[in-house]
Protein backbone atom coordinates (compact mmCIF):
# COMPACT_ATOMS: atom_id res chain seq x y z
CA UNK A 1 0.00 0.00 0.00
CA UNK A 2 2.80 2.37 0.67
CA UNK A 3 4.47 1.52 -2.43
CA UNK A 4 1.43 2.48 -4.18
CA UNK A 5 0.88 5.82 -2.27
CA UNK A 6 4.29 6.94 -3.09
CA UNK A 7 4.35 6.14 -6.94
CA UNK A 8 0.91 7.78 -7.25
CA UNK A 9 2.87 10.73 -5.52
CA UNK A 10 5.58 10.56 -7.74
CA UNK A 11 3.72 10.64 -10.23
CA UNK A 12 1.54 13.78 -9.47
CA UNK A 13 4.64 15.36 -9.09
CA UNK A 14 5.99 14.72 -12.34
CA UNK A 15 2.78 16.03 -13.93
CA UNK A 16 2.80 19.15 -11.99
CA UNK A 17 6.78 19.58 -12.74
CA UNK A 18 5.90 18.62 -16.47
CA UNK A 19 2.90 21.53 -16.32
CA UNK A 20 5.13 23.84 -14.38
CA UNK A 21 7.88 23.95 -16.99
CA UNK A 22 5.80 23.87 -19.86
CA UNK A 23 3.92 27.39 -18.95
CA UNK A 24 7.50 28.82 -17.95
CA UNK A 25 8.78 27.50 -21.19
CA UNK A 26 5.54 29.23 -22.95
CA UNK A 27 5.89 32.12 -20.79
CA UNK A 28 10.00 32.83 -22.39
CA UNK A 29 8.84 32.35 -25.84
CA UNK A 30 6.19 34.72 -25.22
CA UNK A 31 8.17 37.16 -23.43
CA UNK A 32 10.97 36.72 -26.16
CA UNK A 33 8.82 37.91 -28.84
CA UNK A 34 7.28 40.68 -27.03
CA UNK A 35 10.54 42.03 -26.29
CA UNK A 36 11.95 44.84 -28.92
CA UNK A 37 15.40 44.90 -29.20
CA UNK A 38 17.01 48.89 -29.76
CA UNK A 39 17.75 48.53 -33.06
CA UNK A 40 13.75 47.85 -33.61
CA UNK A 41 13.19 50.72 -31.68
CA UNK A 42 15.38 53.21 -33.41
CA UNK A 43 13.99 52.16 -36.90
CA UNK A 44 10.00 52.18 -35.82
CA UNK A 45 10.53 55.31 -33.81
CA UNK A 46 12.38 57.41 -36.70
CA UNK A 47 9.50 56.21 -39.21
CA UNK A 48 6.47 56.91 -36.76
CA UNK A 49 7.92 60.28 -36.72
CA UNK A 50 8.67 60.78 -40.67
CA UNK A 51 12.53 61.22 -40.40
CA UNK A 52 15.62 59.86 -42.46
CA UNK A 53 18.19 58.05 -41.57
CA UNK A 54 20.18 61.09 -42.43
CA UNK A 55 18.02 63.77 -40.32
CA UNK A 56 18.43 61.13 -37.21
CA UNK A 57 22.65 60.98 -37.82
CA UNK A 58 22.65 64.56 -38.17
CA UNK A 59 20.90 65.65 -35.12
CA UNK A 60 23.04 63.02 -33.22
CA UNK A 61 25.96 64.41 -34.76
CA UNK A 62 26.90 60.97 -36.77
CA UNK A 63 26.67 59.78 -40.21
CA UNK A 64 23.64 58.30 -41.82
CA UNK A 65 25.87 55.02 -42.05
CA UNK A 66 25.78 54.31 -37.90
CA UNK A 67 22.32 55.18 -37.92
CA UNK A 68 21.83 52.46 -40.74
CA UNK A 69 24.31 49.92 -39.01
CA UNK A 70 22.19 50.53 -35.62
CA UNK A 71 19.16 49.78 -37.17
CA UNK A 72 20.16 46.53 -38.91
CA UNK A 73 21.47 45.55 -35.62
CA UNK A 74 25.43 45.35 -36.59
CA UNK A 75 26.29 48.15 -34.45
CA UNK A 76 25.05 49.87 -30.80
CA UNK A 77 24.82 53.71 -30.50
CA UNK A 78 27.82 55.35 -27.99
CA UNK A 79 25.63 55.45 -24.70
CA UNK A 80 26.28 58.53 -24.60
CA UNK A 81 24.19 59.14 -27.40
CA UNK A 82 21.02 57.57 -25.90
CA UNK A 83 19.82 60.36 -23.74
CA UNK A 84 19.27 62.76 -27.41
CA UNK A 85 17.11 60.45 -29.05
CA UNK A 86 14.97 59.63 -25.60
CA UNK A 87 14.08 63.18 -25.58
CA UNK A 88 13.69 63.54 -29.67
CA UNK A 89 11.92 60.44 -29.50
CA UNK A 90 9.84 61.21 -26.92
CA UNK A 91 10.15 57.75 -25.65
CA UNK A 92 10.70 57.17 -22.11
CA UNK A 93 14.53 57.30 -20.21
Amino acid sequence: MNALIFTTIQLLESVIFDMINKKMKKNFRLEKRMAMKINEIIKKRRLVLGLTQEQVGAYLGVSTPAVNKWERDKAYPDITLLAPPCWAFKSGS
